[in-house]
C-alpha cells in the first residue's frame, strides 16, 4: 500500500490553486508556531510637576485659606488619572 502512495506522488498536478493553498497553509503554521513574548510593558508612574498658586504670607489661627494646586504632566498620556490626597 505504501508503494502505491509513493508512486502516485508524481501524478499529482501542481496547479496555482494548490500551490497558493499550500503556501497559505505553510505561512499559517509558521505564524502559529512562532513564540510570543508574555512580557507586558506597563507604565505605572508618569512624570509630572505640582504647581502651587500663591497664598497669603500670614495666616491667623482658625482662618480659612484656599490652596490651589495644579498638576502639570510632562507628556501627553491618554486616560491617565492624577489624584491629590490630603490629610
Amino acid at each position: 500500500m505504501t508503494t502505491n502512495f509513493f508512486s502516485r506522488i508524481g501524478e499529482i498536478r501542481l496547479t496555482k490553486t494548490r500551490f497558493f493553498g499550500f503556501l497559505i497553509a505553510v505561512c499559517a503554521i509558521a505564524v502559529s508556531l512562532t513564540s510570543c513574548s508574555d512580557d507586558l510593558d506597563v507604565q505605572q508612574s508618569y512624570p509630572f510637576t505640582v504647581e502651587v498658586m500663591p497664598y497669603a504670607d500670614k495666616i491667623a489661627k482658625g482662618q480659612t485659606v484656599e490652596l490651589r494646586f495644579e498638576i502639570k504632566p510632562e507628556g501627553n498620556y491618554a486616560n491617565t488619572l492624577y489624584t491629590i490626597r490630603y490629610f
